[in-house]
């Protein structure tokens, strides 16, 4: 029981050491590099921005009335002669009108301008965050090749090593033609594993470039090392956080606006707009006249026009906050779903960094030994070195996994 307990502290230490690193995200300044130079070079976050300022342009706009409308004419009695002033239905005309829309439209149309404006801002902070999580799994993508690189590199002179013993033994009549032959093949096999993974890495990086923005450059991106990043937030507090700060959240509740608004315009088009109209009519020597007019639009259509639209309008408001919930929950799985993997990543990681990877290399090293004296067979060493071959690999993969979940978390949360 005392050695079960010392067994759970030893953990417990272990994995402290293991995540007292930075809040959040520990990424390098090269990563942060890249991530704002991505940023800035994404053409359909240039896009956006240019859409975003577009839409603050057609706030004013909308709150505009209508252009008045001058109107300037003659009238004039016969064609033989310009009569004006003698014949009494030649006339000089002239008119002014204006349009005014029903109460309350123009401010409405204004705040529908500034809530798509708004909307159109969430998008491009969004876009932003899925553009930092893109170019941190394609960074950490390069960053597992290199190291699997790595690894076999370093295996493949342990596996020269097992070549060089064994034929060593077969020289002296102490081994088989066939432990030689197996240690060439790994070799061989690793070999291929190394050039898949050479191609492998100029893909991850022409990936890379592409999501950079860059187009005419043949330089190699280099991943540097990265520590292990730290979670310092609760799920329930990164949730929060995300329902709070998250872009994709704060569009879908702008549509919600948006759909409201909508819908009250629709209500007003039940008061009709209406134009005044002035006219000054000059007739020369005799009596001026003069005139003053009204103009609105008869709702005989209100069923299928005004009461149609009502209804459309209520549908949407109902879709979109369909679209707020359904966002809620993808949110709330997502961030769940990453917390588990990073739990898992970061107890696999203990295991492999503290058990298996030491204690198969004291293993492999103890049989290393052995076998140049006969007592340990080819098979079991050239096994075991595979062995550490694939735990060092999977040590690697988990970490990955567990920066790109938290890259997810980050981009479900609206952190950048």
């Amino acid at each position: 029981m005392f050695n079960n307990q010392k067994k759970s502290l030893y953990m417990v230490i272990v994995l402290f050491q293991l995540l007292t690193i930075i809040p959040v995200h520990a990424e390098t300044p090269g990563i942060q590099a890249l991530i704002k130079e991505a940023i800035n070079n994404n053409p359909e976050i240039q896009a956006l921005e240019l859409k975003t300022k577009a839409a603050g342009l057609r706030i004013s706009q909308e709150k505009s009335l209508p252009d008045p409308m001058f109107m300037i004419g003659y009238q004039n009695e016969g064609f033989k002669e310009l009569n004006l002033g003698t014949a009494p239905d030649s006339e000089l005309m002239f008119s002014l009108s204006q349009t005014f829309i029903a109460w309350g439209i123009t401010e409405l149309k204004g705040r529908m301008a500034e809530v798509e404006r708004q909307s159109f801002e969430y998008s491009l902070d969004n876009l932003r965050l899925q553009t930092a999580t893109n170019l941190t799994e394609l960074y950490f993508d390069l960053f597992l090749v290199n190291k699997q690189m790595e690894i076999i590199q370093s295996k493949k002179d342990l596996f020269a090593k097992i070549e060089q013993l064994a034929l060593s033994r077969y020289a002296s009549n102490a081994g088989k033609q066939e432990e030689v032959l197996m240690a060439q093949v790994e070799q061989y096999m690793l070999q291929e594993q190394l050039e898949m993974l050479t191609q492998a890495n100029q893909a991850k990086n022409a990936m890379l470039q592409a999501a950079l923005g860059r187009d005419n450059t043949t330089d190699n991106i280099i991943s540097v090392p990265v520590d292990i990043t730290a979670v310092n937030e609760s799920e329930e507090n990164l949730m929060q956080q995300a329902f709070s700060n998250a872009p994709m959240l704060k569009e879908k509740q702008s549509m919600v606006e948006f759909g409201l608004l909508k819908a009250e315009m629709s209500r007003r088009d039940y008061y009709a707009d209406f134009t005044v109209n002035a006219g000054y009519v000059y007739k020369g020597s005799m009596d001026p006249m003069w005139n003053l007019s009204v103009a609105f639009p008869l709702p005989l259509y209100a069923n299928n026009k005004q009461d149609a639209a009502v209804k459309e309008t209520g549908l949407d408001v109902e879709r979109a906050k369909k679209e707020y919930d359904a966002a809620r929950i993808m949110i709330r799985a997502g961030i769940k779903d990453n917390m588990s993997m990073i739990t898992a990543s970061e107890k696999l990681m203990i295991l492999y960094k503290k058990g298996l990877i030491p204690k198969n290399r004291q293993s492999f090293d103890l049989m290393l030994s052995g076998y140049s004296t006969g007592m340990t067979d080819a098979i079991t060493i050239i096994s075991t070195l595979k062995r550490q071959k694939d735990y060092e690999e999977q040590y690697w993969v988990q970490f990955v996994q567990h920066e790109k979940a938290i890259a997810k978390i980050k981009e479900l949360a609206g952190l950048l």
